[in-house]
């Protein structure tokens, strides 16, 4: 289950044959369908094609018509996937649900409430970074090998 414009879905597709699902609520230059080129270069490799959803992700009305997607599915990964980041943590928490999300903006104005326990706000990418880590002992955090904002939070379940 990914998050995002897809690039890392069609790159698990080709490399691994992994099957994926694909939310991104911005409707793309091809709509709901993968770039040509892209298809076709999956098709030609005989590799599952992943599927999307152009849809908002968050805890509620995601969840209302997409819960069975992600209780059937390994792991969620958000790869710089802007506002909702702090839910797909949740969601994967919630369900128990392998996952791994690189943060890269922190969107405090859209959050005016988010804070850490003492009351001070979240407003810096360092400070986004920290809140989310406090949210469960279990988190794990590791800096990825490219440039930007390239640090991933992860969970590894018991599956």
């Amino acid at each position: 289950f990914f998050f995002g414009k897809g690039k890392l879905s069609i790159e698990l597709s080709l490399q691994g044959k992994i099957q994926s699902t694909i939310v991104d609520p911005l409707v793309r230059k091809h709509g709901e369908k993968l770039d040509p080129r892209e298809a076709k270069r999956i098709r030609k490799a005989q590799a599952p094609h992943p599927a999307l959803l152009p849809k908002e992700f968050n805890q509620t009305a995601f969840l209302a018509d997409h819960e069975r997607t992600i209780i059937n599915s390994s792991i969620l990964v958000g790869l710089h996937p802007d506002e909702c980041t702090e839910d797909i943590l949740d969601v994967a928490l919630s369900y128990d649900k392998p996952f791994a999300i690189v943060p890269c903006c922190v969107f405090s104005g859209f959050f005016p409430l988010r804070s850490f326990p003492d009351g001070s706000p979240v407003r810096t990418y360092e400070e986004f970074l920290k809140y989310l880590m406090l949210k469960d002992d279990r988190l794990q955090q590791l800096d990825l090998p490219f440039e930007g904002r390239n640090t991933v939070i992860y969970l590894r379940t018991k599956a």
